[in-house]
C-alpha cells in the first residue's frame, strides 16, 4: 500500500483541534460576539464619500419648449404647410388640412389673422364631422396598400390638423372635436411608436398639451423631435414648418391658460 511506503513525516495527521471542530457545533468554534471589529473610535475611521445621487432631468416648461422649437424652426413659417398636396386630395388628412386652409389663417392668432377670411364651407365641415365619427381610435383607417411608416405619418398629420380645427371650432362641434382629438392621442400612446413614421414631428404640440402629468405623452413628443433631429428630415422645409406651427399652438394654449 502506498501509505506504508511514505515517510512517517509525510503521513497525513489530523490535529486534535481539527478533529474536535468536526464534532462540535459551528457556534462553539465561532461564537457570535458584540465586540466591535476594531477598538478605534468611530471618529477616527475613514469615511466613504457618499454616492452621488443621479437626478432625472426636469421636464421643459411650455415657455422653454416654445423657445426651443422656434430656434430649430427658424423664421418665416407661414400659417399652412408648405406642401400644397396636403389640402388637394381625397384622403382623410387632406380633408382636414383643406378645412384648415378654408378657415381663418390663425395658426397662431398672435400673428394677425385676416378677419376677411371666410370660415370653412359647411360642406367641408360636414365632411370633417363624418370622417371623425366614422371610427374610434385613429382618425384614419389603416390602409393595406400603405407601409406602416406612411400611414403613421398621414395619421399624425391628421391629428395635427384636427388640433387646430378643434381649437377653432365653437359650441357642440368644439366639444366633439376636442373629445375625438383626445381619443386619437390616447390610442397612439398605447398602440404606435413615435418612430413609426418618416421622422416628421407631426402633432408634437398636441401630445405635449395632452400630457396628464405622467410624462408619457411628453416623452412621445420628445421622441418625435429626437427622431427628426437624428435624420435628414431636420433640414426639410416641411419639418421646420411643423416645429414652427407647434410652437405657435403651444403659445396659444399657454395664453389661453392665462
Amino acid at each position: 500500500h502506498l501509505s506504508r511506503r511514505l515517510s512517517p513525516r509525510l503521513s497525513p495527521r489530523l490535529s486534535p483541534r481539527f478533529v474536535a471542530s468536526t464534532q462540535a457545533p459551528f457556534a462553539t468554534e465561532f461564537p457570535l460576539t458584540d465586540r466591535p471589529l476594531t477598538d478605534r473610535p468611530v471618529s477616527d475611521l475613514p469615511h466613504r464619500r457618499p454616492a452621488t445621487r443621479r437626478t432625472e432631468p426636469r421636464p421643459m416648461l411650455p415657455e422653454q419648449w416654445i423657445d426651443h422649437l422656434e430656434r430649430l424652426a427658424g423664421p418665416g413659417a407661414g400659417p399652412l404647410p408648405p406642401d400644397p398636396t396636403l389640402a388637394s386630395g381625397t384622403r382623410g388628412e387632406q380633408l382636414l388640412w383643406r378645412a384648415c386652409a378654408e378657415g381663418p389663417t390663425d395658426a397662431a392668432t398672435a400673428d394677425a389673422a385676416d378677419p376677411q377670411t371666410p370660415a370653412p364651407r359647411e360642406s367641408t365641415e360636414a365632411a370633417v364631422d363624418a370622417l371623425l365619427a366614422a371610427r374610434t381610435g385613429p382618425i384614419l383607417a389603416p390602409d393595406a396598400y400603405l407601409a406602416i411608416e406612411v400611414w403613421a405619418e398621414c395619421e399624425l398629420s391628421a391629428v395635427h390638423a384636427l388640433h387646430r380645427l378643434a381649437r377653432r371650432a365653437t359650441g357642440a362641434r368644439r366639444i366633439a372635436r376636442t373629445s375625438r382629438l383626445a381619443e386619437a392621442i390616447a390610442w397612439h400612446l398605447e398602440h404606435t411608436q413615435p418612430d413609426n413614421s418618416t421622422n416628421r414631428p407631426w402633432a408634437l404640440h398636441a401630445f405635449l398639451i395632452a400630457d396628464d402629468g405622467s410624462g408619457e405623452a411628453a416623452l412621445y413628443a420628445e421622441t418625435l423631435l429626437g427622431n427628426m433631429r437624428a435624420t435628414e428630415a431636420r433640414d426639410e422645409p416641411l419639418s421646420r414648418w411643423i416645429l414652427a406651427d407647434a410652437a405657435r399652438e403651444l403659445r396659444i394654449a399657454l395664453a389661453a391658460k392665462g
